[in-house]
């Protein structure tokens, strides 16, 4: 699991708290990775973080011998601040496809916030 991560001149995530994945899962079983911390832009660093998040996973049905592996990323606002980089209604889902020899292929991310989405499939 990741400490954290940076869009430069924009913000930085660092995660408060990480749980281990699983080495086997069925299809129904979910959980948590972990809570994390959103700051602004470095110019603002010292104002604290502005948003609190968390991250989980969910295993869902995909055909007899894969499933599907959605990734759910959610942000809650701290600050009162809106706009598209800090905002309290932020949803990310990243799906993968997940074969019986442990490989994950790409299917989408789903990206929505305030009345707004983003949606990325691959083929």
């Amino acid at each position: 699991m990741p400490l954290g991560s940076y869009v430069n001149g924009v913000q930085y995530d660092n995660f408060t708290s990480t749980t281990l994945l699983p080495t086997s899962v069925k299809v129904g079983d979910s959980g948590q990775l972990g809570n994390y911390l959103v700051y602004p832009q470095p110019s603002v660093y010292s104002l604290g973080a502005s948003n609190t998040g968390n991250a989980s996973w969910v295993i869902e049905a995909d055909t007899a011998t894969t499933a599907i592996v959605n990734l759910i990323i959610k942000r809650t606002d701290l600050s009162g601040l809106t706009g598209s980089l800090i905002d309290n209604s932020y949803v990310e889902q990243d799906r993968y496809r997940i074969n019986s020899n442990n490989t994950l292929t790409p299917i989408s991310i789903n990206i929505s916030y305030t009345g707004k989405a983003l949606n990325l499939s691959f083929q």
